[in-house]
């Protein structure tokens, strides 16, 4: 098994994108517990994901809250 060409043919990003098969994240995971350079591709690709995430993130308005409320609590969504 050569963990370096495992890691580059993506199965990580297809893995944490949750694009990846039944059978493919089951291989994934049990290579994980096998190699522990797999585990850390997969921590490193989630952490980068996250800060990425975190980079471009817009913080929505205040309002915002109050307006979710108020669509959760009317009676047209809730049937009442």
């Amino acid at each position: 098994m050569n963990v370096r060409e495992y890691i580059s043919s993506g199965i990580v990003e297809c893995y944490v994108l949750g694009l990846a098969t039944t059978e493919e994240q089951s291989e994934f995971e049990s290579m994980c517990r096998q190699y522990p350079e797999i585990l850390q591709a997969r921590i490193d690709f989630e952490q980068m994901m996250e800060r990425q995430a975190r980079q471009y993130a817009i913080e929505p308005p205040d309002s915002l809250k109050q307006q979710v409320i108020n669509a959760v609590a009317s009676p047209a969504l809730t049937g009442r």
